[in-house]
């Protein structure tokens, strides 16, 4: 939806992760699958963000979300 929208439409944006990830943990069918790509920010100051985004996936209904190194992501398995 949003890159359908033209370029400098907006003065301010609201980004829920909490949210979408409730919404993508909906629309996803019965044991399916989210990859979340996460690439190597933080890498070398040492920050873990792949930690948040697995806290918010179990928050949000995920039975299982395990880090994909070689990928640069995390799977979210739905139950």
């Amino acid at each position: 939806m949003v890159r359908k929208l033209e370029d400098g439409s907006f003065d301010f944006i609201i980004h829920d992760p909490q949210e979408s990830y409730i919404q993508l943990f909906r629309i996803l069918k019965k044991r399916g699958r989210m990859f979340h790509y996460t690439g190597e920010p933080g890498k070398l100051s040492g920050k873990n963000f792949a930690k948040g985004i697995v806290k918010r996936s179990l928050l949000a209904g995920f039975r299982k979300v395990v880090k994909a190194e070689e990928a640069k992501g995390v799977v979210a398995f739905k139950g």
